[in-house]
């Protein structure tokens, strides 16, 4: 006998794109007829502390003062000399 299929689709709760794009992939497996389709939220779930504090630092990032610090870490990233072994 052969089982239905189960899709899980992983995910963290930073922003509305993230949230956006898991609920566009889960609305496509159901048309494609997976009944049988869940987001998880693997940050929050393994670790709620952490995702709290980040999110409100996230929040805070768009905020006037938190603007200038955001850009600074975003932008900021890809001037980083990464070790290449």
């Amino acid at each position: 006998m052969l089982r239905e299929k189960s899709i899980l689709i992983l995910t963290a709760h930073f922003g509305e794109g993230h949230i956006q794009t898991a609920e566009a992939l889960a609305q496509t497996f159901v048309k494609k007829g997976y009944t049988r389709v869940n987001i998880c939220d693997l940050y929050g779930e393994a670790y709620p502390a952490m995702h709290s504090l980040a999110k409100n630092l996230l929040i805070k990032g768009f905020s006037r003062f938190g603007s200038p610090f955001y850009k600074a870490f975003y932008y900021g990233t890809d001037k980083l000399n990464y070790i290449h072994s």
